[in-house]
């Protein structure tokens, strides 16, 4: 029986790897750097909220590869879950939330070869009108 950090582990791995040759792919990783840190500093409703907000194909495809590594099946099962828990429950969530966007994290730094600081806009893209 695998262990939910294994399981994890997993899903992250393969939804990353899915996202990779997305047209978005870059900023996708990027998002992925910025999850954990987001959730842990503004908690986990507002880091949902804020992908949930953006609604770039980016920020949603993070929402929907979250909630399916979590188990929750759809973002919007993830996020009504984040806004209606009681508090223990609530931190529970965000508990592993934050424990499974690590492997977010870290495999967009393996797999997509994103890194903080680097501008995911292609030079030569920014330079057309």
């Amino acid at each position: 029986m695998a262990m939910r950090d294994q399981v994890w582990a997993q899903r992250a791995s393969a939804r990353v790897s899915a996202r990779q040759p997305e047209p978005w792919g870059k900023k996708y990783g990027i998002q992925c750097l910025h999850l954990p840190a987001m959730i842990h500093q503004c908690g986990l409703c507002q880091a949902l909220t804020f992908l949930e907000a953006k609604a770039k194909d980016e920020h949603l495809a993070l929402l929907d590869d979250l909630a399916a590594a979590l188990g929750f099946g759809t973002r919007a099962v993830l996020v009504d879950r984040a806004r209606s828990s009681a508090l223990t429950a609530y931190q529970q969530m965000s508990r592993e939330a934050l424990g499974c966007s690590n492997y977010f994290k870290r495999y967009a730094e393996a797999i997509i070869r994103v890194e903080l600081g680097v501008d995911p806009v292609d030079p030569v893209e920014a330079v057309k009108y």
